[in-house]
């Protein structure tokens, strides 16, 4: 289902001002309003739904740390986030330990909280965004894999 991406390429053609269109998704049930950037990255609607859950994760950061929001997630900051890591990251560790892979999925997922919650800190500060991160990890993956990744062996997606 390519709807999104028609719906961009027609507002290009016509030099409609694409700010005014909202693109929504829908996963379980649930609308997710996805941004303009996301749609022209994504070259299928398929694509688009895998990135739904960051972009929620994303929303779910945002919302706790505004005004109105978790007066302990807005009061986080580095130092705060990395002890709340350091025992995240233990209790992965007691996971895989005990061979309780069917809470790892959770576990992972209080990391990936974390991670998020320090690049929204990032980001309001203009520092650096999720995106960069990600794409920093991929590169230095790449670049350390040189006999994996050579210039004959291009990462294709």
């Amino acid at each position: 289902m390519q709807i999104p991406l028609m719906v961009q390429e027609a507002a290009e053609n016509t030099n409609f001002d694409k700010s005014n269109i909202n693109y929504i998704a829908l996963e379980g049930g649930a609308a997710h309003v996805i941004g303009d950037r996301t749609v022209r990255k994504a070259r299928h609607y398929s694509e688009i739904e895998k990135i739904i859950p960051l972009a929620k994760l994303r929303k779910v950061v945002e919302i706790l740390r505004a005004p109105g929001g978790c007066p302990n997630d807005a009061a986080e900051n580095w130092a705060s986030i990395i002890e709340h890591f350091r025992e995240e990251t233990e209790e992965v560790a007691e996971t895989v330990e005990k061979g309780d892979i069917s809470n790892l999925c959770e576990e992972l997922g209080d990391m990936m909280f974390n991670i998020m919650l320090m690049c929204h800190i990032a980001e309001q500060e203009k520092l650096f965004t999720i995106e960069e991160v990600i794409s920093g990890s991929a590169e230095k993956m790449i670049r350390g894999h040189d006999k994996v990744f050579t210039t004959d062996q291009q990462v294709k997606f």
